[in-house]
């Protein structure tokens, strides 16, 4: 590829869309290996970046300019300029991880938005989220932010949902969360005393929306007995706060005394 090509097929259309250019060279081992699956991942982008390669051997003056001195090198060009770059072959899920963090998708503007009206309290949203996750099958953000919706009235559905993220990988920590609330809301508890009657507690202000009377119950059931069903009391108060944050008020008031209980 010679410069003008470089200027007109990176440069310019970066301006459009983002440009990954694969500076690789036919006797490069890792760049044989690397470089059919960097063309796997952009046809699976549908269009959102795409992919350029370039002979480091025919373009000596672009891996000059460019300060090429390993290969496999990815840049990823954005608005004319590199904003990021990575050399040597990757696995693919960790090069499916790293483009998605330099490659936010624009869905994400649009179930931001979504989800901010939940929490408003708008009646409408819950059914604009499930009509967004219908739309996009492939986009797993939005279904693990339906499943966290829908888990304290429908667990079943959330943990069906969680079964078809693609990338579990970048969402380990919130996809054990679900399945530890979902097993919580799931599991049937006698109300005879004890910390199994906190659990049951613990499940109905769950699905009454009273988070903080919720994790009271679970940090009384886990001062009485942490480790019932596979410490099931601790996973739940974990799974809990992680999903509503630290910003939010029942983490910030609560989560010490819960690190204060497992002692």
């Amino acid at each position: 590829m010679n410069t003008s090509e470089f200027e007109s097929q990176v440069i310019t259309e970066s301006h459009q869309t983002p440009i990954l250019v694969d500076f690789w060279a036919p006797w490069c081992g890792p760049c044989q290996y690397i470089g059919p699956m960097l063309e796997e991942l952009a046809g699976e982008s549908k269009g959102r970046w795409k992919l350029v390669k370039v002979n480091v051997d025919d373009s000596q003056e672009l891996s000059a300019r460019y300060g090429i001195r390993g290969i496999p090198n990815m840049k990823l060009f954005i608005d004319g300029k590199v904003v990021a770059e990575q050399t040597g072959a990757l696995p693919k899920p960790q090069m499916e991880k790293w483009l998605e963090e330099q490659i936010p998708d624009p869905r994400n503007a649009s179930l931001k938005a979504i989800l901010t009206r939940i929490g408003n309290n708008d009646p409408k949203a819950l059914d604009e989220l499930k009509l967004f996750v219908d739309k996009n099958p492939d986009f797993d953000e939005a279904k693990l932010a339906l499943a966290e919706q829908v888990i304290w009235y429908d667990p079943d559905l959330a943990v069906q949902l969680t079964k078809q993220i693609h990338q579990k990988e970048n969402y380990l920590d919130r996809l054990t969360g679900i399945s530890d609330l979902s097993e919580l809301l799931s599991t049937p508890f006698e109300m005879n005393g004890g910390v199994t009657e906190k659990l049951a507690e613990a499940q109905n202000f769950l699905r009454s929306g009273d988070t903080e009377k919720a994790i009271e119950a679970l940090i009384d059931s886990v001062v009485i007995n942490k480790s019932l069903n596979n410490e099931l009391p601790r996973r739940s108060a974990i799974a809990l706060f992680n999903m509503l944050g630290p910003g939010h008020e029942v983490t910030k008031n609560y989560r010490r005394k819960f690190d204060r209980s497992l002692y």
